[in-house]
């Protein structure tokens, strides 16, 4: 019997996302489809997403029916992208999505962003070390008359789990407990090709 492994499944929907939402960033410079508003629109989705805006001003952004998809799970409704992002709070303070790139094609919004926070609550089994994470993520928001209806936000969960783990590599002994002054988490995007090949800013 021929079964396919979650991670590997995971990897292919995540090269699906990266490699549709790049095509469309492209297609929108290249045909003059990038509207001028995309990146404002971008950016009041993710402020309203980590509650940093009038939610009820703010509500029409998003439609009452909207289907969120995370590589954290699926939330629906207006509040859904609320409820991701207190998830990930959960596992990291400061947390913040910072908009690299925004076009806009037909009725999607493409965005390019990194993620960063600071590991102060646990994630995927992994205790809290206070490791900064920057991870480079990719949105796709479909929008219409009643606002968003669905949206597509992916970032790689390894890349995180990789770069919890260097942290620790690199703060032996005190990162790992988690206790003392406030973190500071990284203000660039590392690559991380594997646990051994992460280069941080630490």
């Amino acid at each position: 019997m021929n079964t396919r492994h979650p991670g590997s499944i995971h990897l292919l929907r995540t090269t699906l996302v990266l490699v549709i939402a790049s095509f469309l960033l492209t297609a929108g410079h290249a045909s003059g489809l990038a509207q001028t508003d995309s990146r404002p629109m971008a950016v009041q989705y993710f402020d309203r997403m980590l509650g940093n805006v009038n939610l009820d001003t703010a509500a029409a952004i998003v439609s009452q029916d909207a289907l969120l998809h995370t590589p954290e799970g699926s939330f629906q409704g207006q509040d859904g992208a609320l409820h991701f992002a207190a998830g990930l709070r959960g596992s990291f303070s400061s947390l913040e999505f910072t908009i690299e790139n925004a076009a806009e094609v037909g009725d999607l919004v493409v965005v390019r962003f990194t993620m960063t926070g600071t590991h102060t609550g646990p994630y995927l089994g992994l205790q809290a070390n206070c490791a900064g994470i920057a991870v480079p993520g990719m949105a796709i928001l479909r929008t219409s008359d009643a606002g968003m209806t669905e949206q597509w936000i992916d970032y790689d969960r390894q890349t995180v789990i990789e770069q919890i783990h260097a942290f620790s590599r690199f703060d032996a002994g005190e990162g790992t407990a988690c206790t003392g002054g406030q973190p500071i988490a990284p203000s660039g995007a590392p690559a991380c090709l594997s646990a051994t090949e992460c280069e941080t800013p630490f």
